[in-house]
């Protein structure tokens, strides 16, 4: 995400007159942007000035050495939370890439209810705009739906409407509410799968990314 869409953000933020209860820095592994510390400086100055109780929270692996050393240079009271991801064969992981409407069982739910994640989380914001939650976000990247909003909406109610576009393609849907790590180990849907709807995308994703390629080399 560009710092100049950041920046967008808190001008939206401060026309709104909005306070956020949080803001949460997340990816993919954040810490892995270049311009991170960049970021968080940016973010630690605008709400020490203009929204002070607002909570600051970095999402991280804490893994790598690289990692560890940019989490020790944000400020102390922007609380960083390590997910402690290890290997990406993880039993409690959810089935991401299993789109219920690709499940005849599930086909026909009512995916504008949204899941746990919309419900608990908060919206999000990505290079794509705003969405219901930041994994529709994440679905937009591959699925190319043109639905994020360029626009912070004044509330949101405005980005409801995009639940059934994505939550039929997220595994997320499965949980009705959150669910600990113990628990998902007993989910009943494979997470490794990819189900077709999901291979047809990325298929297209990548397609387009080797043409894009191709075209900027010739």
């Amino acid at each position: 995400m560009p710092i100049e869409m950041i920046k967008e953000f808190l001008s939206q933020t401060e026309e709104r007159g909005h306070i956020w209860e949080s803001v949460h820095i997340l990816g993919g592994e954040p810490t892995l942007h270049p311009n991170f510390l960049e970021i968080i400086d940016l973010l630690d100055k605008w709400f020490n000035k203009n929204s002070p109780t607002t909570e600051l929270k970095v999402i991280s692996n804490g893994y790598s050495r690289k990692s560890k050393d940019i989490l020790n240079m944000i400020p102390e009271y922007c609380y960083h939370k390590k997910s402690i991801k290890k290997s990406k064969n993880l039993p409690y992981f959810e089935p991401f890439n299993t789109a219920p409407i690709d499940l005849p069982e599930w086909e026909k739910e009512d995916f504008s209810k949204g899941c746990w994640i919309s419900q608990n989380c908060g919206i999000g914001l990505t290079p794509q705009g705003y969405f219901p939650c930041a994994v529709s976000g994440g679905i937009e990247r591959i699925f190319r739906l043109g639905k994020g909003l360029t626009q912070l909406p004044q509330n949101a109610e405005f980005l409801k409407s995009m639940f059934i576009d994505y939550c039929r393609f997220c595994g997320h849907f499965f949980q009705d509410k959150y669910s600990s790590r113990t628990a998902r180990e007993s989910i009943t849907v494979d997470v490794y799968n990819i189900s077709h709807s999901w291979k047809q995308a990325y298929f297209n994703w990548r397609a387009k990314g080797q043409f894009l390629k191709q075209t900027t080399n010739d």
